[in-house]
């Protein structure tokens, strides 16, 4: 039992070393004499060792903090030093940290290296240099910061005062504050850092023991510090520097500061222009500080700045520049459906950005003149033929500038099954052939009795349907997969593309869309999968990288990951709901992407409701882009060789 004079605002102090009854978190760090070579160097051997099995517990008059391990122990070992890449892969260790009373509680987590291994003191010299080590230290869920122990090896920035009885030194690894009753899950990471070179003897054959300590101060509510956020667009030499500050209480936020490298507090504007003229890696921090002068913690972000001449690819015939930022045209590599085959595995082309009327310039140029009207071109695509997988361009109608296509039901009957759905008979029929006749429009409240009249003849009120030279472009020929999804909602996007193109359904329902299924009506128009709204981000402020890795139903419900559906081109309105061919494997039901980025989890019933529509097709192998630039005025212009 560990025992402390306490009082209000004072400081507990948390260790854990396997001592009897007392349990101590311990980290080692042990190199050990054996030398091995690899590419020519030599390096030490080093083991890192982590355990704990029982949690430990402070209690005083006014501040109760716990912290408890997640398992018993966890063995790290390595031979030699590592690339950040592999470091941050290693078996983490967890721990949990309570605050069990009605107080905030500030907290700060230190390494603190000891004179002690067990019974036996560490001389001197035999004593690892902390400035070879990194660690990673993260919120279970969230990306955490990977740096040196020793925040740079020029410069110990990191150094605390030791607060372990018996330690020589200490580093500052994270602080924070928990809420009233709340609790924080940490993973922490220990490695050599990869850089550390042979020559370097102060790292060989020595010796770190190390100890976790957790120090924690009750925290009056009034100074509790603000929030920060930090943002970062990188785009080549274009770099946007934005911080998110949020105060606390009725607060607000007076000052925003960002730093660049090891250099001083600036703001944001000469932060931006010193990136703007620079290349390579750098460590950007922020912070905010309230009306109060209470300041935030520091968070911090490594950039990657390039300047390199785009990579071109042709489609249609044009040779067009791939994006790696913003706006523009992605490559999207599929490296592992497994479920799908090899053959599903090439690399797609696809646009992403916003459009043209939703925010202002510059947009994502992919408008293209079809029928007579603007389309815009989702992307250079993987399809399936009887020949196997080939790639085909598929474009989707847009609203901007012409009349709206409507709404209208995706089946009448209420069923999720896209061979037999109303929506496309009427696509693939009277819209087809710039006809007339029976159309289904429902409403969220019901469905009509009778069918409706829709006239795509451009004398009615309906947008117009295909003419002949259109009908020639579309191949009709492409296989549709229409195979569902479980959870959509809460699926990333390159799973989401492995369950489409799969083949369960619901209730057996056909995984495909051929000729041989639906003689009558595969002329080839359909509707977007929910993947590909996935794909047509380019991420905003967070990062097209970043998006993709999170489930969709955080795109609309979490305000930091609204930049993946605010930078998505195929959410057009906030008014809309826009339907997809994707359906749920275990409800009668088809998704659709809500205006403000939700995914609309699917009711029984619900397939019978009014939903906008989009049409979508896949054009011929042989289309070629013969003039344009892709913006809103000039779109490209089409034509078949």
């Amino acid at each position: 039992m560990l025992e402390f004079n306490y009082h209000r605002g004072g400081i507990i102090y948390m260790e854990k070393q396997k001592n009897n009854n007392k349990t101590y978190l311990l980290i080692t760090l042990g190199v050990l004499g054996a030398i091995m070579l690899t590419l020519g160097l030599t390096y030490a051997y080093w083991r890192l060792t982590r355990e704990q099995t029982n949690e430990n517990v402070v209690t005083t008059a006014c501040l109760d903090v716990e912290i408890e391990s997640q398992q018993d122990d966890i063995n790290l070992q390595k031979a030699f030093p590592v690339e950040d890449s592999e470091g941050e892969k290693l078996q983490p260790f967890k721990f949990t940290i309570h605050n069990k009373c009605q107080d905030y509680a500030n907290f700060q987590i230190n390494l603190e290296s000891m004179e002690m291994n067990g019974d036996i003191e560490v001389p001197e010299d035999e004593r690892l240099n902390p400035k070879y080590l990194k660690f990673k230290l993260n919120e279970v869920e969230q990306n955490g910061i990977t740096r040196l122990l020793t925040g740079s090896k020029e410069d110990d920035t990191a150094k605390v005062t030791p607060t372990i009885t018996n330690a020589y030194d200490a580093h500052k690894l994270m602080s924070g504050y928990i809420e009233p009753n709340g609790s924080k899950n940490f993973e922490f990471r220990l490695w050599m850092d990869g850089e550390t070179m042979a020559e370097e003897t102060d790292s060989m054959n020595k010796t770190l023991v190390s100890k976790i300590s957790v120090t924690s101060t009750y925290l009056d509510v009034d100074k509790l510090p603000p929030t920060v956020e930090l943002a970062l667009s990188v785009c080549e030499k274009d770099i946007t520097v934005n911080i998110i500050g949020t105060p606390t209480g009725n607060k607000s936020i007076k000052k925003y500061e960002y730093k660049i490298d090891n250099n001083g507090w600036q703001d944001g504007s000469e932060v931006n222009e010193i990136l703007n003229q620079s290349t390579g890696s750098h460590t950007i921090k922020a912070r905010v500080t309230d009306n109060l002068g209470i300041v935030s913690e520091e968070v911090e972000q490594q950039i990657e700045i390039i300047n390199k001449e785009p990579e071109m690819v042709e489609i249609a015939g044009m040779q067009l520049p791939i994006a790696i930022c913003k706006n523009g045209l992605y490559k999207v590599e599929h490296n592992d459906l497994e479920e799908l085959g090899q053959e599903w595995n090439k690399t797609e082309y696809r646009y992403a950005g916003v459009n043209y009327t939703s925010r202002e310039a510059p947009y994502v140029h992919n408008y293209v003149e079809f029928n007579n009207e603007k389309w815009q071109i989702i992307g250079l695509v993987n399809v399936k033929t009887e020949s196997g997988v080939e790639q085909r361009v598929k474009i989707i109608r847009t609203d901007e500038g012409q009349t709206d296509f409507g709404n209208y039901a995706w089946d009448y009957n209420v069923k999720n099954n896209w061979v037999e759905a109303t929506l496309k008979n009427m696509l693939n029929g009277i819209y087809y052939e710039s006809g007339s006749g029976d159309c289904y429009i429902a409403e969220h409240t019901g469905w009509t009795s009778e069918p409706s009249k829709c006239d795509f003849s451009g004398n009615g009120y309906e947008a117009k349907g295909l003419d002949e030279e259109a009908r020639q472009m579309i191949d009709s020929e492409v296989i549709w997969n229409i195979g569902g999804s479980n959870q959509v909602s809460t699926t990333m996007v390159e799973k989401l593309y492995e369950d489409e193109r799969g083949t369960i359904t619901y209730e057996g329902n056909p995984a495909e869309w051929t000729k041989d299924n639906d003689e009558a009506y595969h002329n080839g128009i359909g509707l977007i999968y929910l993947s590909d709204y996935g794909y047509a981000t380019s991420g905003g402020l967070i990062g097209r990288k970043e998006c993709l890795t999170k489930e969709l139903e955080e795109w609309g419900r979490y305000y930091s990951k609204k930049e993946c559906s605010l930078n998505d081109w195929l959410l057009s309105s906030s008014s809309e709901i826009i339907g997809t061919l994707t359906t749920f494997q275990k409800v009668n039901n088809s998704y659709t992407v809500g205006g403000f980025g939700d995914i609309y989890s699917p009711n029984s019933g619900g397939i019978s409701n009014t939903i906008d529509v989009y049409p979508v097709a896949y054009l011929i192998k042989d289309i070629k882009i013969t003039g344009g630039t892709g913006e809103f005025n000039s779109p490209y212009q089409l034509s078949v060789n």
